[in-house]
């Protein structure tokens, strides 16, 4: 697994994947950041499959959701509940362009 952290506070995306394919993220552990609005932005991404992530700090969204391409975003089970929102989809984003984990998943 991977886990985020910084020695001070840090309000920047802990993850950035722009026009990527085939992205598996297992396990990411981020910790909360005072003033982080949102964990990660998956631009122009398909075929992602977040599985195990854990929030573990309050934050208002774990995912932005940009780009026209971005498509089968997949969460699986994890510890996201600190999130208040799981998902942010930008106006190009196509609906169905990602899916909800099951009610263990949250």
């Amino acid at each position: 697994g991977i886990r985020l952290a910084t020695t001070q506070d840090d309000a920047r995306y802990a993850l950035v994947c722009e026009d990527v394919a085939d992205l598996v993220l297992s396990n990411l552990d981020i910790p909360g950041q005072s003033g982080a609005a949102t964990a990660l932005l998956l631009r122009q991404t398909q075929d992602v499959w977040l599985n195990g992530c854990r929030q573990r700090g309050a934050i208002e969204t774990f995912l932005k959701l940009e780009g026209n391409a971005s498509q089968r975003i997949h969460f699986g089970p994890g510890d996201l509940g600190l999130a208040r929102r799981l998902v942010e989809a930008a106006s190009d984003v196509p609906a169905g362009a990602w899916s909800a984990p099951t009610e263990s998943g949250r």
